[in-house]
């Protein structure tokens, strides 16, 4: 197959109906309403915009995917696929009132849809596709079904480009059970990467059944009973609903709407002012939970609510899952009662390690399905004080396990999060799910599962994830596909996903180098939000290992490590292998989709194998450190050093000399391991890419790798012949 071009990928996750599926022919003979070309789509006059788009969606899903060509009218002839929206007393009305709800009745009459809105025709529309693509074929099971949505809002940030949402992408995600888009937003017509015409991305969306939300970027200067407050953020927050009242929400997190506190805990500025190369004595308000933030969200959301009255205010913890218990339930429990808090389900939860050692998860990691204490102990302060609950889930698939990839194919932990996230929704209340940050989301086998999850009745998981291994990959090889997601499953648990690996080489894949002295700067284009270094330490830990977080247990803690991502390389290198054999087996699309997914497999382990060797090579060069007296306070005075590290590398003692050797051999095998990732980003272009990134591991930057990592050696031959 010819290697793909950079952002190739974005044709494929644009499309919503697969063509060729199957026809009238291939669903002859079988039991349940066969469509044909008799069965025109049917709305009720003066249908709206989402009912209308409802109705052409579904008649060129029919056209593509099997070749039957279907009118749409605002009669109502027989047979037909009668879209009605109806009172909720009305007798064929879905069970329960929520927005999206629905029923669809299949006889031998035709298929009759009602809802409670359009968006839940548009839902039930998108519901028939998916029964069809499974009988591949224009047939229907005579059944009648009520389905109603679990959870809303379901969030996710574009996956296609920062803030960017093509119409085809909408279209792809809402058909995946999203229902609500996050912008970041600087200002009134301000996105991250500059101006951007809000009220035209939520009219487009809400022909979905989408609704938009404002990820705040505002910086908020003024404390509400500082001289001119109220001026102040009515040119910010209430010049932005003023001008976009289309915006249903808005998020708050610590990081990005820190304000000046007058809590005596932190300091009364923001950190942009803390004058420079001053220790921080105390932390910022984007940093703790400050007593004021409740009084600081009624001022703001009064602002916000004279021009969207019921605009929700979503309040986020990220920041602070580390603060102490007292401090945090405190602030949830004063909370403004029509403000919806929102958690971290897996945050600072601790990685599942042998006895005595202290490893915990950073930001966002399916290596640990959650929930985490710091989630538990808020859900259960929001249920006391009556709040709305939403949680950063990632259900959209992706994480920040592998910064570079398009989702984790890891589907037995995602279960396991999955009946968490239902478990919470009893026990709590969970209403509302962000399921991806800035790497938003990619239409895959896992935001399959993850939509079905958000649905009442569901399919069981194992059912459904076997008929999309035999949809995707033909019934002859479901064991073989089902093993090997296993395997990438089990491998994903062995992800020490600390801050060091998860803002290092987790962050960017195999293009991370290695380094001796020299700090090399990621290559990327001037427009990407978090490009550079900005989010990713090219030396191994900086500015994080060799401290507290990091080193308590050393050097147990960073063989521990070394360790657990081999097991993870070894797992991922047999699930790839597993897919290869399938491929050989394929044609046509299903052989393209088994080479991807091999490719995505190949990169994870690769990844891992980049993680295990960045450790080993940050250990002999703070042995360097140590033999040249370059740090004579380094945690390579403890005594287990001594006797450990050596034997690690295969030497006697750490020699300049053997040092020398163990790296080269290292960085050689480190070179190798970069090359033979080549191809698997050139048959995938979403590999190697992230939206607020842009491209961190493509082939120009493993190439680049290569160089710097031959650079380094020749750094540590210089000191090494000082020594």
């Amino acid at each position: 197959m010819k290697a793909e071009k950079n952002y190739e990928f974005r044709t494929r996750m644009c499309e919503v109906h697969r063509p060729d599926i199957g026809s009238v022919e291939a669903a002859r003979g079988r039991e349940g309403l066969v469509i044909d070309g008799s069965f025109p789509i049917a709305l009720q006059p003066g249908a709206g915009e989402v009912a209308r788009h409802a109705a052409a969606d579904l008649a060129d899903y029919l056209r593509v995917s099997h070749g039957v060509r279907v009118a749409v009218t605002e009669k109502a002839p027989s047979p037909a696929i009668a879209l009605c929206v109806v009172s909720a007393d009305a007798p064929d009305a879905p069970k329960g009132r929520q927005e999206r709800a629905y029923r669809i009745a299949v006889s031998k009459a035709g298929v009759r849809i009602t809802a409670n809105t359009e968006r839940g025709l548009f839902a039930a529309t998108v519901y028939l596709e998916e029964l069809m693509n499974e009988a591949e074929a224009p047939l229907l099971a005579y059944a009648v079904t009520d389905r109603r949505p679990v959870f809303s809002p379901r969030m996710t940030h574009s996956g296609y480009e920062l803030d960017v949402f093509p119409e085809e992408y909408m279209n792809r995600l809402a058909h995946d059970g999203y229902d609500t888009l996050l912008i970041f937003v600087k200002g009134a017509g301000e996105a991250a990467h500059g101006g951007q015409d809000f009220n035209t991305t939520i009219a487009t969306a809400a022909r979905y059944g989408l609704d938009v939300y404002a990820y705040s970027y505002i910086v908020s200067e003024k404390n509400p009973h500082d001289e001119g407050a109220e001026e102040y953020y009515e040119s910010t927050y209430g010049r932005l609903f003023r001008e976009s009242p289309g915006f249903r929400g808005v998020v708050f997190v610590g990081e990005s709407c820190e304000f000046p506190s007058r809590d005596p805990r932190v300091y009364p500025w923001l950190l942009r002012d803390h004058p420079k190369g001053v220790p921080h004595e105390k932390p910022f308000s984007r940093n703790f939970p400050a007593a004021d933030y409740p009084e600081w969200l009624e001022f703001v959301k009064g602002i916000i609510h004279r021009y969207v009255p019921d605009a929700d205010v979503l309040f986020w913890t990220y920041n602070w899952p580390r603060a102490p218990k007292e401090a945090r339930i405190s602030l949830v429990e004063n909370l403004p009662k029509d403000v919806s808090l929102h958690t971290t389900y897996e945050a600072f939860a601790p990685l599942p390690t042998p006895e005595g050692l202290r490893v915990y998860a950073t930001d966002y990691t399916i290596a640990v399905p959650g929930p985490g204490q710091a989630f538990l102990d808020e859900a259960e302060a929001a249920k006391r004080a009556g709040l709305r609950l939403y949680t950063m889930s990632n259900t959209a698939g992706m994480t920040w396990d592998i910064g570079t990839v398009p989702y984790m194919p890891t589907p037995y932990i995602f279960a396991e999060r999955y009946e968490g996230l239902l478990d919470a929704h009893e026990k709590y209340g969970l209403c509302g799910l962000m399921e991806s940050h800035h790497y938003g989301a990619y239409h895959s086998f896992i935001s399959e599962l993850s939509k079905e999850m958000g649905w009442s009745p569901r399919r069981p998981f194992d059912e459904q994830l076997e008929a999309i291994a035999a949809r995707e990959f033909g019934k002859e090889n479901v064991a073989t596909v089902l093993k090997a997601w296993q395997h990438a499953s089990e491998g994903m648990r062995h992800n020490m996903s600390t801050i060091e690996n998860q803002y290092g080489p987790l962050r960017v894949g195999p293009s991370y180098p290695l380094v001796m002295r020299t700090i090399w700067e990621f290559p990327s284009p001037d427009f990407s939000h978090f490009g550079g270094n900005r989010i990713t330490f090219p030396k191994y830990g900086a500015p994080y290992a060799w401290s507290k977080t990091h080193c308590a247990e050393d050097p147990k803690r960073l063989l521990l490590e070394i360790g657990e991502f081999g097991k993870m390389q070894a797992e991922y290198d047999e699930a790839a292998a597993l897919f290869r054999s399938v491929t050989e087996s394929l044609s046509g699309r299903r052989r393209e989709e088994a080479g991807r997914m091999t490719a995505h497999l190949w990169f994870i382990a690769r990844t891992a194998e980049t993680t295990k060797n960045a450790i080993r090579f940050a250990m002999l060069r703070r042995s360097v450190d140590e033999l040249s007296g370059h740090e004579p306070h380094s945690i390579m005075d403890k005594p287990e050093w001594s006797t450990s590290l050596p034997a690690h590398f295969g030497l006697d003692r750490m020699t300049p000399e053997g040092i020398l050797k163990a790296a080269t051999a290292l960085a050689e095998r480190e070179c190798e391991n970069a090359r033979s990732t080549i191809p698997a980003v050139e048959y995938d272009s979403r590999l190697g890419y992230e939206p607020s990134m842009e491209y961190m591991c493509d082939k120009e930057h493993l190439l680049w790798k290569i160089d710097c990592t031959r650079k380094a050696l020749c750094e540590l031959r210089e000191l090494i012949a000082t020594l």
